[in-house]
């Protein structure tokens, strides 16, 4: 255990003898890798497939993909955006998530350069990357997703404790984890319904380890006034409209359904506005 930390210390005083343009190359070049990997997550989670034993395959003619043709976006380009062996379309949602994926992990080197918090904060944004478009299609959060990025967080805690401590990132779990689920007990109590899923509490908890408690809480109060302001912004515009609000809309089909935000994209978009912001301004926390 102690050679695994002793090398994690050391390796940005070794990535620190290359230059700086080639590594920030070749971060860029693995967070497309990671944007690819996503697109498997993406897919195979929510139909509940193996995201390790089965190789990858076309969706509509099943038949295995070369490993020549996942090559993040060089391969969408030369197949011209089809499958090689039924021609039928891909969806340009491959090579988007494999872009946004890519240009995350440049914002972190940007942002903290050749450090073990680089690494830190690119898998927490790739972790928020497939959560929030997975609840975007699907009204759906993987457990298993927000657990794994609770273990990392709390790891990366142990390699950098000066951030966050193992002690705060357990418990910005807890109290994050507690405070969505006596939220969630409180609205079904007043209301009858249930207004949190548990996809929803068990990402506040990946946040938290992350992030800590408080900024974790921050987190929170910023996705909840984005989703009220979001919501309040499409009923403004229809009633200066004098459109009709229909509530049974879904995401895909344009306006949201009322009855179910995923609240999930709103999470994702306030840790990230949050961590970014409190780079550029120190005082930006509790």
């Amino acid at each position: 255990m102690s050679s695994i930390y002793s090398f994690f210390q050391n390796l940005p005083v070794y990535l620190k003898t290359y230059p700086w343009f080639m590594n920030l190359a070749l971060w860029f070049i693995f967070g497309l890798c990671m944007g690819s990997f996503g697109n498997v997550l993406i897919y195979r989670i929510p139909r509940k497939k193996s995201v390790i034993w089965q190789r990858s395959f076309c969706p509509k003619c099943k038949r295995n993909i070369p490993f020549y043709h996942n090559i993040p976006i060089l391969s969408y380009l030369w197949l011209k955006g089809k499958c090689r062996f039924c021609g039928s379309s891909i969806s340009i949602q491959y090579p988007l998530v494999e872009l946004s994926a890519g240009f995350l992990f440049l914002l972190t080197f940007l942002l903290w350069g050749v450090s073990i918090t680089t690494v830190k904060m690119s898998f927490f944004y790739f972790f928020l990357l497939i959560i929030a478009l997975i609840d975007y299609q699907r009204f759906l959060i993987p457990i298993s997703l927000s657990f794994w990025g609770m273990v990392l967080g709390v790891v990366f805690s142990l390699f950098i404790p000066e951030q966050i401590s193992p002690g705060q990132s357990l418990w910005g779990i807890l109290i994050s984890v507690g405070t969505l689920y006596i939220f969630s007990d409180f609205f079904y109590l007043i209301t009858g319904k249930i207004g949190l899923g548990s996809g929803d509490i068990s990402l506040a908890g990946m946040v938290g380890a992350y992030l800590g408690w408080k900024n974790s809480l921050l987190t929170l109060f910023i996705a909840s006034c984005s989703a009220l302001l979001f919501v309040g912004l499409y009923l403004g515009i229809k009633i200066i409209s004098r459109k009709p609000i229909n509530y049974q809309y879904s995401w895909r089909d344009g306006p949201p359904r009322w009855k179910k935000l995923p609240l999930g994209v709103f999470i994702s978009i306030g840790a990230l506005m949050l961590t970014v912001l409190e780079k550029f301004i120190p005082d930006f926390q509790f």
